[in-house]
């Protein structure tokens, strides 16, 4: 499972590496940045993945402080359908809707 938390992110990075480097010179500055953010996006979440493993590190050790944070849930999903959106041929769709929570 680790392994795999870790393939899809480097594919990632990789993919967008590679798209600049094979089309980088035919993209508009804007398009470049796009990738080059979300090969840093990808590296941050990696880290965070590697925090995760130390983390269970500690819980199993019995070495544990328990910090919960807020998370924005429509931007973690974002970022998730634009990771997979980069693993998938160009032929698929992938839409995300946000339904307002009614007050």
């Amino acid at each position: 499972m680790t392994s795999h938390e870790f393939r899809t992110p480097l594919t990632t990075i990789l993919a967008s590496a590679e798209a600049l480097e094979y089309y980088g010179h035919k993209w508009d500055e804007e398009k470049k940045l796009t990738y080059l953010h979300r090969i840093q996006a990808t590296a941050q979440h990696m880290t965070g993945l590697l925090d995760n493993i130390l983390m269970i590190g500690k819980a199993e050790s019995g070495n544990f402080d328990l910090n919960p944070a807020p998370l924005n849930l429509e931007a973690f999903c974002r970022d998730v359908i634009e990771d997979i959106k980069l693993s998938v041929d160009s032929q698929y769709s992938i839409n995300f809707v946000l339904q307002e929570q009614k007050k």
